[in-house]
């Protein structure tokens, strides 16, 4: 039955969407996105998931390693999950669902990205090393998907 229901899916999606879909998944929740390293103890690793649950405050939070996820983390897994929704939706708009992992990602990046920082802005103005480093390899995969995934947002709708 799960045989049957995987093969309709990749029926409608496509099997490089499909598998695109399943590995920006796997990417999103399981590979280490980013890391901080925090005095001499070994680095704490972020799963880009987990890198949408931090509470930016200070460098102390986010270097304590305590991942709480919130909006912005339930905006992401709908986001993620959009483009197995729309080939089941029969509307003419549902194509544009394929696009929006990659401009969640996009945007999640940047306030990521403005967010880390402000916290190391104190750190860094006093002559410490930025703690924070991305795995850039990791980026570019869930970018890689998410573009894979956007390329259905620019298909011509079934008549």
């Amino acid at each position: 039955m799960l045989q049957s229901g995987i093969g309709a899916l990749a029926a409608r999606m496509g099997k490089v969407a499909l598998g695109a879909g399943v590995l920006l998944w796997i990417a999103w929740f399981f590979f280490p996105a980013a890391s901080a390293f925090a005095g001499n103890a070994s680095p704490i690793t972020y799963t880009f998931w987990g890198l949408l649950g931090i509470d930016y405050g200070g460098p102390g939070t986010m270097l304590g390693g305590a991942v709480h996820p919130g909006l912005l983390s339930l905006l992401g897994l709908i986001a993620i999950a959009a483009p197995f929704a729309a080939p089941f939706i029969r509307a003419a708009w549902s194509k544009y669902l394929n696009a929006a992992p990659l401009v969640y990602f996009g945007i999640a990046f940047l306030a990521i990205t403005v967010d880390k920082n402000k916290a190391f802005q104190v750190v860094t103005a006093m002559g410490i090393p930025n703690p924070f480093s991305w795995n850039w390899l990791i980026l570019f995969i869930l970018g890689i998907t998410a573009l894979i995934l956007a390329k259905g947002a620019l298909k011509k709708p079934a008549v």
